[in-house]
C-alpha cells in the first residue's frame, strides 16, 4: 500500500518539465533572452508516479511527444508555502522540432533562468548526461529505454499473433516500476519493467499461473533478466472499491488457501529468487532500523520527530518477543505476496492477485496488514468497521485451521497485526537502500507512513 506522498493539498502545485534533447545532451527552455524558464503547468493529480497527464501536458504546450523518464526534484516547504516537481522527459525519436520560443541549451552556454534551483537542477541533470548515471537508477531513466522495450513489446505480440492498433502509451513511473498500455486487436496490453532488485516478480507471476490461471493469468511473456513482463488487461474492480461483504470474504479465502497450499513449496520459491524474510530476519532487523536516523528522516518537515524515534526505540524488546511467540504457533511459514490489500482485482467469475513485487517467504498472517491495517480505514463500508473486520479474518483464518484451532489462529492473527506493519516499514527500509540516492525520497515516506502506523497499533494494545 502506497502513502500520500509529503504535500498539502491546499497548496498549489507547479510541474516543470526538463525535456532532454533526442541525441544531445541538451535541454528545453521556453522564453526569450533574459527570461528563459522551464515548460510549467499546474496538474490537477498529484501522485507523483502518475504520469499520463505530464505527457499529454508536453504535447498541449510545446506539440511534443514525450516520455516521462523521472522526477528529478520534489520541494515541498511547509514554511514558505511552496510545492513543486521537476520531471525529466525525453523527446521521443523523430519528434525534436520545437516551437518558435523555445530552444535547446548544452552545459556550455546555459543562461540563467528565472528560477536559481531550476538552473541548479538543469546543471546537475547535464553533468549527468555527459557522463555516467548511478548504477542504482531505474533502467527507464536512460536514453533509448522505451525504443529497447517497444521492439520488445511488437516482437512478444507478432510471437502472439497480436498485432498493435495504436500507440504506446506511459501510464506510471517511478523508481520501483514503469508501466505501458497500448491497444491491441485483442484489448488493451500491458507492460511493467521493474528494477534489477524486484526481478523476480515474472518468474512468480509466471510460477503462480501455471497453478493458478485464475488467481494469477498467465503473463503474454516475460524476460526475467530485464525484469519485464507482458499482460493481458485483467478487467474487473479493485477489491478497494468493492461495497460488498462477500467479495472481501470471498477473496481472502481465496488467497488464504494458495498460501496454504504453497506453505509445501518453501524451498523452490526461495530458489526461484524470493527473498527470505521471516520472522526471525524481522527481528534480527528492528534495532537496526531504529538507530538510523539519517533513514528515517530524523528532523526533516515529513520525517519521524524525535519522539516518535523514542517510542520507537522503547518498544524493540516488546516487538521482537511478538516475533516470538507468533514463531510458537504451528502455523508454517509460506509464500507472501507483500501489498495485498491495493492489488486484487474483482471479477464476475473470481479474483486476480497482481503485482508481485515484494513476494517473498514470510509469516502468512503478514499480508492481513495491508488489508486489515490500512485498506479498511480508507473506505467508505456498509457495516461497522469491526464486524467487517471479524468477517473478513475469519474467512481468512479459515484454510490455516488444518495447523491450528480457530481460537489460537484468532490470537496468532491479531498478534501479527502491528508485525504485519512493521514488515511494511522494514519493505521500504529496504527498497530506500536499493533505490539511487537521489531518488530515495520516492519511498523513504512510504517507510514514515508505516512506522507511524506501528506506534498507532502498539498504542492501541495490539499484542
Amino acid at each position: 500500500m502506497q502513502p500520500s506522498w509529503h504535500n498539502d493539498p491546499d497548496l498549489p502545485y507547479e510541474y516543470h518539465l526538463l525535456i532532454a534533447h533526442p541525441s544531445l545532451p541538451r535541454v528545453l527552455l521556453m522564453g526569450k533572452e533574459g527570461d528563459w524558464r522551464l515548460p510549467s503547468f499546474v496538474p490537477d493529480e498529484r501522485d507523483f508516479r502518475v504520469v499520463g497527464h505530464i505527457n499529454e501536458a508536453a504535447r498541449s504546450l510545446l506539440g511534443m511527444n514525450t516520455f516521462v523518464r523521472r522526477c528529478l526534484r520534489h520541494h515541498y516547504d511547509p514554511e514558505s508555502l511552496t510545492q513543486y516537481r521537476v520531471y525529466l522527459l525525453a523527446c521521443r525519436e523523430g519528434n525534436s522540432s520545437i516551437p518558435d520560443n523555445c530552444r535547446w541549451f548544452g552545459q556550455k552556454g546555459l543562461p540563467e533562468i528565472g528560477d536559481p534551483e531550476h538552473l541548479e537542477v538543469v546543471g546537475r541533470w547535464l553533468n549527468e548526461a555527459e557522463g555516467s548515471a548511478p548504477d542504482q537508477r531505474a533502467p527507464w531513466c536512460a536514453a533509448g529505454w522505451l525504443r529497447e522495450a517497444a521492439t520488445w513489446i511488437g516482437e512478444q505480440l507478432q510471437n502472439a499473433g497480436v498485432s498493435q492498433e495504436g500507440p504506446i502509451e506511459q501510464l506510471r513511473s517511478w523508481s520501483l516500476s514503469c508501466l505501458l498500455r497500448l491497444p491491441t486487436s485483442e484489448g488493451d496490453v500491458y507492460f511493467k519493467a521493474v528494477p534489477s532488485f524486484f526481478r523476480g516478480e515474472p518468474a512468480v507471476m509466471r510460477s503462480l499461473s501455471e497453478r493458478y490461471p485464475d488467481l494469477v493469468p498467465p503473463p503474454l511473456a516475460v524476460d526475467v533478466q530485464k525484469g519485464w513482463t507482458l499482460m493481458s488487461d485483467f478487467g474487473g474492480q479493485l477489491l478497494g472499491s468493492v461495497p460488498e461483504v462477500d467479495a472481501w470474504e470471498e477473496s481472502t479465502r481465496a488467497f488464504s488457501r494458495l498460501q496454504v497450499e504453497q506453505s509445501k513449496r518453501v524451498e523452490s520459491w526461495l530458489e526461484l529468487g524470493c527473498p527470505d524474510r521471516g520472522l526471525k530476519t524481522l527481528a534480527g532487523m528492528i534495532d537496526a532500523l531504529f538507530q538510523d536516523s539519517d533513514l528515517l528522516m530524523l528532523g526533516a518537515p515529513w520525517g519521524i520527530t524525535h519522539e516518535e524515534l523514542s517510542r520507537l526505540r522503547g518498544m524493540s524488546l516488546r516487538l521482537k518477543l511478538m516475533c516470538a511467540r507468533l514463531a510458537d504457533f504451528s502455523i508454517p511459514h509460506t509464500l507472501v505476496h507483500g501489498d495485498l490489500g491495493g492489488n486484487v482485482v474483482v471479477k464476475r467469475d473470481g479474483f486476480v492477485f497482481f503485482d508481485w513485487t515484494d513476494a517473498c517467504i514470510s509469516h502468512p498472517f503478514i499480508d492481513t496488514a495491508t488489508i486489515i491495517s490500512w485498506v479498511f480505514d480508507e473506505m467508505e463500508l456498509p457495516m461497522e468497521i469491526g464486524e467487517l473486520r471479524v468477517r473478513v479474518r475469519d474467512a481468512y483464518l479459515e484454510p490455516w485451521s488444518v495447523f491450528e484451532p480457530m481460537n489460537r489462529l484468532v490470537e496468532a492473527f491479531e498478534l501479527a497485526q502491528p508485525l504485519g506493519v512493521l514488515h511494511q516499514a522494514m519493505t521500504y527500509a529496504w527498497l530506500t537502500s536499493s533505490v539511487a540516492e537521489d531518488a530515495r525520497w520516492e519511498v523513504q515516506a512510504g517507510l514514515v507512513v508505516w512506522l507511524r502506523n506501528l506506534l498507532k497499533k502498539m498504542d492501541g494494545g495490539s499484542g
